[in-house]
């Protein structure tokens, strides 16, 4: 970390199987209620399993799931920041999104059409490209500096958290919303099935299991320079207590809440 631009989180995210906010997945956590449910979302029969870890939302017209999974937590993450989006336009202020899947059900969808149909929605397959997804919630919430996608498999939140710190430290931003997001889609399902991969039960993590239960969700943060943050009276919310609660947390307790 260079001297000086030491980072603060003001604002945090989760739009979870186990709960639709930070609190309520948190809640779940610690109580051990699972998350995982039979999948409603397509047609299931010829996995390996029906189980998944769907989401409770509701979708305003078209909009595709991943878009309004993310839309949720970044409007959480930045309500918990204090922020708006008048705060947000500039060259000061970032966004870097980690998503492995993107608008996958929009895109599935458009490509159907064209196999089965010989008809291309064009407008539908440019708007489902992976770097769409930041495309979307810079309009949706007026985010005009640098923007950024890494699809980097499991590890592409935390690469796009890491990523928005270094932003931060090297002084080319003051803020950044930063985070993952992905819906359940079918390609996904299908591929780990046919690797023989998934769970026929709900999976738990650090405990017996014969495969993984996929899930989808969102969880975001707001990053600032810490002189941006207390210039404007923010606390820091990643603090002690927290870093206690995970620390305590069982290897092997009920059902897992993610």
């Amino acid at each position: 970390m260079m001297s000086g631009n030491s980072v603060m989180v003001t604002g945090v995210s989760l739009v979870t199987a186990a709960g639709g906010t930070t609190r309520e997945s948190w809640s779940s956590l610690r109580a051990g209620r699972t998350g995982i449910v039979r999948n409603s979302l397509f047609d299931t029969s010829e996995l390996l399993s029906d189980w998944a870890g769907q989401v409770t939302t509701e979708r305003t017209g078209r909009i595709d799931r991943c878009y309004s999974l993310a839309e949720r937590g970044v409007a959480q993450a930045l309500a918990q920041a204090g922020l708006t989006p008048s705060d947000l336009p500039g060259p000061r202020t970032a966004l870097v999104v980690g998503s492995s899947l993107g608008a996958m059900e929009s895109l599935q969808a458009a490509h159907r059409e064209a196999v089965l149909n010989d008809t291309v929605d064009a407008v539908t397959a440019l708007d489902s490209q992976i770097h769409s997804v930041a495309d979307f919630i810079a309009t949706r919430f007026g985010v005009t500096g640098p923007r950024a996608v890494t699809s980097n498999a499991c590890a592409a939140g935390a690469i796009a958290i890491g990523y928005a710190a270094e932003l931060l430290w090297s002084g080319e931003v003051d803020r950044v919303v930063c985070g993952g997001v992905d819906p359940l889609a079918s390609l996904s399902s299908y591929g780990f099935s046919c690797l023989g991969a998934l769970d026929a039960e709900p999976c738990s993590p650090m405990s017996a299991s014969t495969g993984l239960t996929l899930g989808e969700g969102a969880g975001f943060l707001v990053l600032e320079r810490r002189e941006t943050a207390e210039r404007r009276g923010r606390d820091p919310r990643g603090d002690r207590r927290l870093r206690d609660q995970l620390r305590r947390l069982p290897p092997d307790g009920a059902r897992s809440a993610w």
